[in-house]
């Protein structure tokens, strides 16, 4: 029973691991380019929760499309972005991808400066909690996610497919 044990317990890891949606990378983006897709083709996810929260004015409050809370007699707007919301790029730029989560806005994630991964922007860079960011056509304030990444799963229409064959070989008679 405990080499059953010993041997499930890896590869229920490898598994586990291995299915989820993982970091997007230029070097995924370099390979969907000479793969010839495109990464409109890609679903892509936020690797962590973002709220977005912005002051708002008692006469907005109707009009809001966000969770609405009042905090010390301030309207406050908040749209959250749970963990691995679905999302698809819109539109590219040299190192950065525009991502919608829903048809309101969009999104900006550019590549780190060590280029190992894509990371949410904000106005002028990169941001902390508490920095600010444009969505919707509105200013908002980061209060949880800054440093969210943008993540994919790898399908099969995203992964390079190769064709070979085994030879045989021949012998002489």
């Amino acid at each position: 029973m405990k080499r059953i044990i010993v041997f499930l317990v890896p590869v229920a890891l490898v598994l586990l691991t291995s299915c989820g949606p993982k970091l997007f990378t230029p070097q995924h983006r370099a390979n969907l380019q000479r793969s010839g897709i495109s990464v409109k083709d890609v679903q892509f996810f936020n690797s962590q929760k973002i709220v977005l929260e912005r002051q708002i004015s008692s006469s907005e409050v109707a009009a809001a499309k966000g969770t609405v809370n009042v905090r010390k007699g301030v309207h406050i707007e908040s749209i959250i972005f749970p963990k691995r919301t679905p999302g698809r790029c819109v539109s590219e730029d040299k190192g950065c991808l525009t991502v919608a989560f829903e048809p309101a806005g969009t999104v900006l994630f550019c590549e780190n400066a060590g280029g190992k991964h894509f990371r949410l922007m904000g106005r002028g860079g990169y941001i902390q909690n508490g920095g600010q960011m444009s969505y919707a056509g509105q200013t908002w304030t980061v209060q949880k996610g800054a440093t969210a990444k943008l993540k994919f799963r790898e399908s099969s229409k995203t992964r390079k497919t190769q064709n070979s064959r085994r030879v045989k070989g021949m012998s002489v008679n």
